[in-house]
């Protein structure tokens, strides 16, 4: 019945009976040029590690294939550098589990009270540093070979 409560799954997890097993994720098409360059999780840290909504979706991607061999970068913004990298090895141990290569993992640095420009400035860089990640050795051609990831990544390399 649609609405019952499934009693195998999660406390509060409502099962619908329209559900499918073909309806799990799919990854777009990556021979049409379809699919993301690469996927960004910033995330806050939680009691040490990334917050539980954060991780029961990408639970949600287990078994299949969404993630397998998409770059990625992971971000936590913090109000000191030594905060958040809890948050972001979780988020790499799971990324890296679901077939994802993480290519860059780092905390920006948020102030109380910080002015608008310093804010922009500070989004331009995250932006840059994103893109420049996408087309490093690290993640191979999975972002790099696309002819809209490299001209990014050549005006970011300028900015």
């Amino acid at each position: 019945m649609a609405g019952q409560t499934n009693r195998g799954a999660s406390p509060g997890h409502v099962e619908s009976e329209t559900r499918r097993d073909h309806e799990r994720p799919q990854r777009p098409s990556v021979r049409d040029g379809s699919g993301p360059d690469l996927v960004l999780i910033a995330t806050p840290e939680y009691a040490g590690g990334m917050p539980g909504v954060l991780k029961n979706g990408l639970d949600w991607l287990v078994g299949s294939t969404v993630m397998s061999g998409m770059a990625a970068v992971v971000v936590n913004a913090a109000p000191s550098s030594g905060r958040g990298h809890n948050a972001r090895k979780s988020v790499e141990h799971t990324l890296s589990m679901l077939g994802a290569c993480v290519c860059d993992s780092f905390t920006v640095l948020v102030v109380r009270g910080e002015p608008d420009d310093a804010i922009a400035a500070k989004a331009a860089a995250l932006f840059a540093r994103t893109v420049a990640a996408a087309a490093t050795e690290r993640c191979g051609a999975a972002a790099s070979s696309k002819p809209q990831a490299r001209l990014i990544a050549a005006a970011a390399n300028r900015a």
